[in-house]
């Protein structure tokens, strides 16, 4: 397809003004700069740490990975045997022949049958309830008519997909053979009447059909597991703690269940797992130790529950093809997220609750779009717009690029109206570490504008950013006031730590507090961990981060087909760091989440970049 006069215009405006900066004494300049320091980190202990090419994996050696081996052999001698006779007997089952082949084919099956049989549900349903009741069921009287139009379309949910023009112009291919199954239609058209007809006659005994349904859902995660492991990842910033929690739980019995009572799977190991189980440690520490053991023990379940978790993602993403498509639907989540917070801006759904309406009476609101608050949404944005960069850099494809560009667009604008300084300085720095490392041109262009920002950044920006560190703000003063009450308890606390949660703390802060300000937490990532676990379990999280940097350096070193992700996933997980010196980052359980989910993605990325390698 020729491109039209005006794109063609366009291309030749930006490649002239690529040219003529890189051509500019400025950009020299700073080139010089940046190798003279490039050349220090090269030979520095820093590069040498994250940086090393020749790390080795002890995943079959080391001790713990024999020792977790042993157990689980243990433990599938005891339960393989009655369990493999329980599944032999629903195998040769019907019922599993019937399911099975609708997991199969479901997709090259005809809309027609699908509709027939909601139509037939949908029919007995509404006249049971008007019997039953005397009226008509307005749900049901929808989906009976979206039946009665899906009678005209028969052709195959494959065929339907894999046609669609837009995905069919981004080369987007659900299944790979477009088709519809052919059936006897008397027959078919008579079994999918019946099969409805005995859903609808559910209706009779109450909720059994969302039973019916719930069932359906379960035999179909029990056959594809990993879609649980998908829907966290994907689906996280808009379900509740609790549901989080469940999925992330059941999706790590499921896979313990499979991979070790039934296939007595061999278990590899290495540094970044004893990580990240040290963190388990960390979390039981923080029960153990408690001054509220009760509420800490509630607290560190569901922090447990995520930190499982990551054992399972890291698995699943190792596959190369999941990995991939896994953060691309991270990214259009994220998306969708920001879209939400752009919205609630733009029709004044933001909210004053988080901000000194004295200081800053000009802003309208801060946005928290599927979050409870402005800052915990900048604490997510800070993790994914680094990500969506490196895949904007990773992509190939100018169509692509154009996508993963106007993501990171609608991610950076709704960060910006979140009005969280902690995040936009996050960003900041990550964003620079970003595109020094990936892109001297970008980063020496940026700098350049710098001088323009204030002529044209609005003056509500401006001035939320000269109040960094303005104490007449209520919000600044506030987190310095807790500051200094932690740091006085952590004089006396600092080997041990008084617990998780904020109960904990707040049973012992308040003898410390200044001026009578009380506080869930101490506003501070770092205090927050030694005044719940103490010295003991700052090193395990110093160890947990350190392990990450280093597989993303490592991969950064040996992979360039994966180096600029590993690049996006650490510059993410450093403005989140950042950020933690102002806030709680952990005090959002699902924020908590995302951190391992980062941790996953790493780890992840390091097999795949070492299989790369080798």
């Amino acid at each position: 397809m020729k491109k039209s006069f005006i794109l063609n215009a366009f291309e030749n405006i930006i490649n002239k003004f690529k040219s003529s900066f890189e051509n500019s004494i400025y950009f020299k300049i700073w080139n010089k700069i940046m190798s003279f320091f490039g050349s220090f980190y090269d030979r520095s202990l820093t590069a040498h740490l994250f940086n090393n090419k020749d790390e080795k994996s002890y995943a079959n050696k080391c001790f713990a990975s024999s020792f977790l081996n042993k157990i689980f052999s243990l433990i599938y001698k005891l339960f393989n045997k009655p369990l493999n006779l329980c599944l032999k007997m629903f195998k040769n089952s019907r019922c599993n022949q019937i399911f099975s082949f609708m997991m199969e084919n479901w997709k090259y099956i005809s809309i027609r049958y699908y509709s027939m049989g909601l139509l037939a549900c949908g029919l007995v349903t509404l006249a049971l309830n008007y019997v039953i009741y005397g009226t008509l069921n307005l749900v049901w009287v929808i989906l009976s008519f979206v039946a009665l139009l899906g009678l005209l379309i028969n052709c195959s949910v494959s065929v339907i997909l894999n046609n669609e023009l837009i995905l069919k112009y981004y080369k987007i291919s659900f299944f790979d053979t477009p088709k519809t199954k052919e059936f006897n239609n008397s027959i078919s058209l008579s079994w999918s009447i019946i099969v409805g007809a005995l859903v609808g006659g559910m209706y009779l005994v109450p909720k059994l059909q969302l039973v019916f349904i719930a069932l359906i859902i379960f035999c179909v995660i029990l056959a594809k597991e990993d879609i649980l492991i998908f829907s966290a990842v994907v689906l996280f910033p808009f379900l509740p703690t609790m549901v989080l929690v469940g999925i992330m739980l059941f999706a790590v019995c499921l896979k313990f269940f499979k991979g070790v009572m039934l296939n007595n799977t061999h278990i590899k190991i290495d540094v970044f797992d004893i990580a990240v189980f040290g963190m388990i440690c960390f979390n039981i520490f923080g029960v153990l130790n408690s001054k509220q053991p009760i509420a800490s023990l509630k607290i560190a379940l569901v922090y447990i529950s995520f930190i499982l978790f990551f054992f399972i993602l890291k698995q699943y993403l190792a596959k190369g093809k999941n990995f991939i498509y896994t953060i691309n639907c991270f990214i259009i989540s994220a998306t969708a997220v920001s879209g939400y917070g752009i919205i609630e801006q733009l029709f004044g759904l933001s909210q004053t609750t988080w901000q000194d309406e004295e200081m800053f009476e000009e802003i309208s609101g801060r946005v928290c779009s599927t979050f409870e608050n402005p800052n915990v949404l900048g604490e997510y944005l800070l993790i994914t717009i680094p990500i969506t960069l490196a895949m904007l850099y990773f992509s190939k494809e100018k169509k692509e690029k154009l996508l993963y560009l106007i993501s990171a667009f609608m991610q950076g604008l709704c960060m910006i109206f979140t009005y969280s300084r902690g995040c936009w300085l996050g960003l900041m720095f990550s964003l620079a570490i970003f595109f020094v490392l990936c892109s001297k041109k970008v980063f020496t262009a940026l700098t350049a504008g710098v001088f323009i920002l204030p002529f044209v950044v609005p003056q509500t920006i401006v001035d939320r950013l000269l109040s960094i560190g303005n104490t007449a703000d209520t919000s600044t003063a506030y987190r310095v006031y807790i500051w200094q009450g932690t740091t006085n308890m952590l004089k006396d606390i600092w080997l041990t730590g008084i617990g998780l949660g904020s109960e904990a703390f707040n049973s012992v802060y308040p003898r410390y507090a200044y001026g009578a300000i009380t506080a869930p937490h101490p506003h501070n990532l770092f205090l927050l961990i030694l005044s719940e676990t103490g010295i003991l379990g700052m090193i395990l999280f110093t160890l947990c981060i350190f392990s990450f940097f280093r597989a993303t350096g490592f991969v950064s070193a040996i992979s360039e087909k994966y180096r600029t992700i590993s690049i996006g996933l650490a510059c993410g997980m450093g403005g989140y760091l950042l950020q933690g010196m102002f806030d709680n980052v952990w005090y959002n359980y699902r924020i908590y989440a995302l951190f391992f989910i980062i941790m996953g993605f790493a780890a992840a990325l390091k097999y795949l970049a070492r299989r790369e390698a080798e």
